[in-house]
């Protein structure tokens, strides 16, 4: 639906204006402009989506000035400010790129000026012991030139950062905070099992220094 909708009966395409909610698969787009091409060999419509635009399913959302999807393709091109959020995981960069097979997000990539943080909560003392000022928050960052990650099940499955890679890392043993890694590299791999890290690995140039909490 959308404030105003133009169709071009001839070349099966058209665009609105306003307000836009588009229904696709299983992703609500939301726009205040939006192209569309209709193609006979596909299921639904490749777009071109401009102004305030969200795109969001069942596990995260993206948020951009400009977004492209090609159907045939299934891939999405985020410009203008692109963000992506999942869970306490956001992504950002210059431009975000997204591959889909059978309607799943198979991989990401961002091609410049990478940064991914994530929010992390847990505890100074053990929680028999707990006071309000023992809850702590912390945001891991990682950041580099480059970074692609691959999806499986539609879960993180691996992560990579290249060029002038650096990371800060908290690391909590059962909820209660130890201390945090600060390490830098020309690349950095995540590995994760259930969306939880569970290897990194830092190549070439790798530098360290692990920071124990002082509580």
């Amino acid at each position: 639906k959308a404030d105003s909708i133009t169709i071009f009966t001839k070349k099966d395409s058209g665009f609105a204006q306003g307000n836009i909610i588009l229904n696709q698969k299983r992703q609500i787009i939301k726009a205040d402009y939006l192209e569309y091409q209709n193609n006979n060999n596909q299921d639904g419509v490749s777009y071109r989506a401009t102004g305030e635009v969200s795109i969001s399913d069942s596990s995260r959302i993206a948020t951009c000035g400009e977004a492209n999807y090609k159907r045939e393709k299934e891939k999405t091109i985020l410009k203008i400010n692109p963000k992506i959020s999942e869970g306490n995981r956001v992504l950002t960069g210059k431009i975000i790129e997204l591959d889909y097979e059978e309607e799943k997000l198979i991989k990401l990539f961002i091609p410049n000026s990478a940064i991914a943080t994530t929010v992390n909560i847990g505890y100074h003392s053990p929680r028999d012991s707990l006071k309000v000022e023992d809850i702590v928050q912390y945001g891991d960052k990682m950041e580099g030139t480059e970074l692609i990650s691959f999806f499986r099940n539609e879960m993180l499955d691996s992560l990579r950062i290249s060029g002038m890679a650096k990371t800060t890392y908290h690391v909590f043993e059962d909820s209660i905070y130890k201390g945090k890694n600060n390490a830098s590299g020309d690349t950095i791999i995540m590995n994760f099992k259930n969306n939880e890290l569970g290897l990194l690995n830092i190549l070439g140039g790798s530098e360290g220094k692990y920071i124990p909490d002082s509580i």
